[in-house]
């Protein structure tokens, strides 16, 4: 495929790093794809138990 020089790919991680954190773009990630919709939407559909 092809070769990345290992100083240089760890350099680029640590300036991409720095501008966006990986917390960050997990929390994006998760916002974009709608998982919290989704999950909540899947929850609400099952049935309940009575208490």
């Amino acid at each position: 495929m092809f070769e990345l020089p290992v100083a240089e790919a760890g350099e680029w991680l640590d300036a991409t790093y720095g501008i966006v954190s990986a917390e960050a773009e997990a929390e994006a990630e998760a916002e974009a794809l709608g998982w919290d919709a989704f999950l909540g939407g899947l929850l609400d559909d099952r049935e309940r138990p009575d208490d």
